[in-house]
């Protein structure tokens, strides 16, 4: 696959995929692309998640909600849409530094030129990809 052909398939959040494990050297290489890319003056900006733990990424599913979208109901009453991304195969999770040097929106562009190039990498791959960011 090409990368305009890759970055076309990044451009779409997929939500079904197969129930499979990942190619952990696949996993191994998202993750040192990730963990490669620039930022500002190279300074740390974000920490980095990687699960292939079904039981994680399935805690990570039941707290990552918008509680503005209504869906299923919890043991508190409160109403949620729960986003299916978030139990794929393979889950990045990036935590985002506050430097008193650095703007939290340089953090966050540096998180942003990761994810950019572990989805495109991993498109080119034929593996799908999506982005979450309803964690509250």
């Amino acid at each position: 696959m090409n990368f305009q052909e890759a970055a076309k398939s990044a451009n779409h959040a997929q939500r079904n995929w197969l129930d499979e494990p990942m190619s952990m050297a696949h996993a191994k290489e998202f993750i040192e692309i990730a963990t490669s890319m620039p930022t500002k003056q190279n300074v740390p900006v974000y920490k980095l998640i990687a699960s292939t733990d079904k039981e994680f990424n399935t805690f990570v599913y039941n707290n990552a909600v918008d509680p503005k979208l209504i869906e299923d109901k919890d043991d508190h009453g409160k109403v949620f849409i729960r986003n299916s991304m978030v139990l794929a195969p393979l889950l990045f999770i990036y935590i985002i530094y506050k430097n008193p040097e650095h703007s939290v929106s340089t953090s966050y562009i540096g998180a942003g030129i990761s994810s950019g190039a572990v989805a495109l990498t991993a498109n080119a791959k034929g593996y799908k990809t999506g982005f979450c960011t309803c964690l509250k």
